[in-house]
């Protein structure tokens, strides 16, 4: 948005200079120079909708259209529209304003009018941010990794969610509920994209998904081909590295806090299914789509706390094996560490919309559990 918009407004100027020039200042735009006839034609107008913008949720957010252009001086009319059911308050205003109420992303369109024809829409993006984030900076670290590799971590702040899904959502699973209290009492630092094959090969010197179907060999791809041992032998290796004891796999619980971001949709950025295309790679814009491997991470939006791909791409796997949810409020939970059953979360680029849901949980047995569409985030504890 922000290069579209400046160029387009750039475009503006450069052409309001042009026509004052070939006018010579006094004459009118429709001159005819050849003194055959006639008023140009209209030119369609141009909506500018503003550059994208960042608030704190229940903060009032102004959007503005005062950028918009007629390069033949026609007065212009607004008509803005939001594409996820955000109410504004007066939507024929250049600047009508809205109330960001939950911490999600908002997007909106403006076309404008020059009394005869539209303009092309311009969208215009607002980031809502939790209140437990009011500098709109969450922290980040840049972790050093084996054979001068480095990690990008994002800090997750302590707190409370509900866990599960409700019995309406569209494509809930019985092991979704009952819904329960969870807190989490520590902070911790969460891998901002999966991990990578560049990262997995500098830390472990392997290529497990060299030759394997489904996967195509790029070091910006997510490390797939790999087992919950193969995750834990990867943990292993980076703490050594380390000398302490510093990486190891979220907790389901974790896993689906970071993914709500404090949101308690379907998705991190609502329930609208429309909208899950620009932030997830999944069966209808995946393998549906003749994408036959998962893409490389950090390519679509990221969720409200600056994590991507906690929706589609490759499942992750969790510490937790499986075991069925209680109504009871917990703390720190944490399933079994041994067991038949493992669990990923997330979805991968061939799976339904359903699959990536935060709340879709996929139990696997232990041990050989290999395939193009599973993959790891670590996190890191301090």
């Amino acid at each position: 948005m922000l290069r579209v918009g400046l160029v387009r407004l750039g475009l503006g100027l450069l052409l309001s200079m042009a026509l004052d020039s070939c006018s010579g200042r006094g004459w009118p735009t429709g001159f005819d120079w050849g003194g055959g006839s006639t008023a140009a034609a209209n030119r369609a107008p141009v909506a500018h909708a503003g550059l994208d913008q960042e608030a704190a949720v229940a903060d009032t957010v102004q959007l503005t259209g005062m950028g918009s252009w007629d390069a033949d001086g026609d007065p212009l009319t607004y008509r803005w529209t939001s594409l996820d059911g955000a109410d504004l308050d007066v939507v024929t205003l250049a600047t009508p304003r809205f109330v960001a109420s939950v911490p999600r992303l908002y997007r909106f369109v403006l076309v404008v009018n020059d009394g005869t024809v539209d303009s092309a829409p311009d969208e215009v993006q607002v980031t809502a941010r939790p209140v437990d984030d009011p500098t709109g900076s969450r922290r980040t670290l840049t972790a050093d990794l084996p054979g001068s590799a480095t990690m990008e971590f994002v800090w997750i702040e302590a707190g409370t969610f509900t866990m599960g899904s409700p019995s309406s959502e569209v494509g809930r699973r019985d092991n979704e509920g009952p819904l329960h209290q969870v807190t989490l009492t520590r902070g911790f630092w969460l891998g901002q994209c999966e991990v990578t094959q560049g990262q997995w090969y500098a830390a472990m010197g392997t290529r497990p998904w060299l030759g394997q179907a489904y996967a195509q060999a790029n070091p910006a791809h997510p490390a797939v081909w790999v087992r919950w041992e193969d995750a834990q032998a990867l943990v292993q290796r980076l703490n050594e590295w380390a000398g302490e004891a510093l990486y190891r796999l979220p907790t389901e619980a974790e896993w689906e806090y970071s993914c709500r971001a404090g949101t308690a949709a379907t998705w991190s950025f609502g329930s609208d299914v429309a909208r899950l295309p620009d932030c997830a790679w999944y069966g209808d814009n995946g393998s549906q789509a003749g994408l036959a491997w998962a893409q490389p991470v950090g390519t679509r939006r990221a969720n409200p706390w600056g994590l991507y791909d906690m929706h589609g791409n490759v499942w992750e796997w969790v510490v937790d094996g499986y075991s069925a949810y209680s109504d009871a409020p917990q703390t720190d939970p944490q399933g079994p560490l041994s067991g038949a059953r493992r669990l990923v979360r997330g979805g991968g680029f061939d799976t339904s919309a359903e699959g990536t849901r935060a709340a879709f949980r996929y139990d696997l047995g232990v041990g050989n559990q290999r395939n193009g569409s599973i993959g790891i985030r670590l996190v890191r504890v301090r």
